[in-house]
């Protein structure tokens, strides 16, 4: 009975490495999911910031999914401590980020706190504010409130 038990887990294994590593990439969902499962498997932001890079040449995606590659990479570089090659990524999509209405994401708040740490304070509050008003669309973006107890938002006082 266990050795059935250890081969249904090995076969079940396989298949689950399979599907995160080796499927083709046809969304920009599955490019987004990839690059996750490389951060998130083997803490390789590099290459889930090459793949991508790859996925924003493609001329099959839309300006939108092209932007959400853009703001996940700002993302990663931003967990890198590269802020200058993140704000690259971020001063890409800081359109998108006024006007579209958008789901909130855990790692939303790197954008302010790129421009923030870089010194862009007047930029950092501006977008802070674009963010909080996205509360209408989703309310979870009442969660960015903490940026205001880290200082982000005490520029707005000045």
């Amino acid at each position: 009975m266990m050795t059935i038990i250890y081969i249904f887990s090995g076969i079940l294994l396989v298949r689950v490495i399979y599907r995160a590593f080796f499927t083709e990439l046809k969304t920009a969902t599955d490019y987004h999911q990839r690059a996750m499962n490389y951060e998130i498997y083997f803490q390789n932001r590099s290459k889930a910031i090459k793949l991508l890079e790859q996925a924003i040449e493609k001329p099959e995606f839309t300006r939108t999914e092209k932007g959400s590659f853009d703001l996940k990479i700002g993302i990663l570089y931003y967990k890198m401590k590269k802020l200058n090659k993140a704000k690259e990524h971020f001063d890409k999509i800081l359109d998108f980020v006024r006007k579209d209405n958008f789901k909130y994401m855990k790692d939303i708040s790197a954008i302010v706190l790129t421009y923030y740490e870089l010194g862009e304070k007047d930029t950092a509050r501006k977008i802070y504010h674009w963010l909080r008003a996205k509360e209408k669309f989703d309310p979870d973006f009442d969660k960015l409130d903490y940026l205001a107890d880290l200082g982000v938002t005490c520029i707005y006082f000045n």
